[in-house]
């Protein structure tokens, strides 16, 4: 708790959408945001049975060295807990989807690992990084592969792919979130 705000972008979003078509895409978001979260679960669950079979004093430095190796393969944004990337992507500056996908790829590997191997990491901020990554993703998947239907602003998108990958990491209704 603190007195800044964590996320600058001031944005003004009107959640209403703006044809039927868009509830489906809303509800498909909000299952296969639900879908990630279920893969998130599995990867941290199957890398803590990997790590496992290593000796405890080794586990960090192996995580680390991991998630070094990842940052340098992959994409280094997705080592720190992404607040400045997150902005960009919420004021829709960043909405390329091949560093959307490295990004949200890299995050969920990196952070997998870390939390596998006892490094220090928490859940929220990498699941609402995940979740706004899935979300501008997705909305762009939408708008082409449904060129003839006027889609919903792309931060709604992102909020809503954020708040459904939160829901469901943390096992709560999206009204909780």
């Amino acid at each position: 708790v603190g007195s800044k705000k964590i996320l600058d972008s001031n944005i003004d979003v009107q959640l209403i959408p703006s044809s039927i078509v868009e509830i489906p895409l809303f509800l498909a978001l909000g299952v296969l945001g639900g879908w990630l979260s279920f893969v998130f679960s599995v990867m941290k669950q199957r890398l803590f049975k990997a790590f496992s079979v290593v000796p405890q004093t080794f586990r960090p430095l192996m995580g680390g060295l991991a998630c070094a190796i990842a940052a340098l393969i992959g994409s280094p944004q997705s080592l720190a807990v992404g607040y400045g990337t997150l902005n960009r992507i919420l004021s829709g500056e960043l909405h390329n989807p091949v560093l959307l996908s490295k990004f949200m790829i890299g995050k969920l590997v990196m952070v997998a690992i870390s939390a596998s191997s006892g490094l220090i990491g928490g859940q929220f901020a990498p699941s609402l990084f995940l979740g706004a990554t899935f979300g501008a993703l997705f909305y762009q998947f939408s708008v082409f592969m449904l060129p003839h239907i006027v889609i919903h602003n792309f931060t709604v998108y992102v909020l809503v792919g954020a708040a459904s990958m939160i829901a469901g990491t943390f096992r709560r209704s999206c009204s909780s979130v």
